[in-house]
């Protein structure tokens, strides 16, 4: 040790000249202590290469390529995934036996059966009243044709007043038989479904009927008697007024039908 002291000393001495005052000297004690703490520094200080590091994470162009790229196939793998699923869960809804769709077109066939037997029950329910009053027409005319004269011999004797009486019969009973053969006829309109539906032909006939009867029960006494024509035709609707009774029955029942006809079974 007093060897080293020496040569500081020395030391000291020698470079004197050359360094000032607040030149350090370093021992070679602290020699390895110094060196260790320089590499320590030398790890630590290099901020341009710690610039350049956050610079090349904060704007790596090809790593965020690299994520959106991932992004894009993960998005795509689950649309196709749930594409697939979806498509799985309609095979599987295809594939199931439909059960209800059979039984609901029956009950519809069904239905459409029974609504035609009774459209066809009731036509023929109208055809036959409408019948019923042409009969009943001509018969009560004709019993009562006598008591103007012989239908023979109209036109021999001019006989107006049979003429008229007649004439009014007739025309009621024309107007009942196209009535009869118009509903006979007649298919009715195409529906939206593209199948005729009834529209209730003969209403117009079963009202007209029992609306005319009743004003001629009570308006015939208003006619007058002559010229002989009108005496024709006051006894003619005096002969229809009587049927009041037993026509409106008739035309209440019928109107009732084509009703039904029309707005019920279509």
């Amino acid at each position: 040790m007093a060897k080293i002291k020496d040569r500081r000393k020395n030391l000291k001495n020698d470079t004197q000249d050359f360094f000032d005052d607040d030149f350090e000297v370093i021992y070679e004690d602290d020699l390895d202590d110094l060196l260790k703490n320089s590499f320590i520094e030398d790890d630590d200080e290099p901020d341009d290469y710690y610039y350049d590091d956050e610079f090349d994470d904060d704007y790596d162009i090809d790593d965020d390529y690299d994520i959106d790229d991932d992004d894009y196939d993960n998005r795509r793998n689950n649309s196709k995934s749930s594409k697939r699923k979806d498509s799985k869960k309609s095979k599987k809804k295809h594939s199931l036996p439909n059960v209800v769709s059979p039984a609901a077109k029956a009950a519809k066939t069904g239905t459409r059966l029974i609504f035609k037997i009774l459209n066809m029950i009731l036509k023929a329910a109208t055809l036959i009243l409408i019948a019923g009053i042409i009969c009943l027409l001509a018969s009560t005319f004709g019993k009562n044709c006598s008591t103007y004269g012989n239908p023979l011999l109209i036109t021999e004797e001019k006989n107006y007043i049979l003429m008229a009486y007649l004439g009014t019969a007739g025309v009621l009973i024309f107007y009942e038989i196209i009535t009869f053969f118009w509903v006979l006829m007649g298919r009715g309109k195409q529906g939206h479904n593209g199948q005729n539906q009834d529209t209730g032909r003969g209403l117009f006939s079963f009202l007209f009927i029992g609306v005319t009867s009743f004003l001629s029960y009570i308006l015939y006494s208003m006619i007058p008697v002559s010229p002989e024509a009108l005496e024709g035709l006051q006894g003619g609707l005096m002969v229809y007024g009587s049927l009041c009774q037993k026509l409106l029955p008739i035309c209440i029942a019928g109107a009732i039908s084509c009703l039904i006809r029309r707005f019920v079974i279509r």
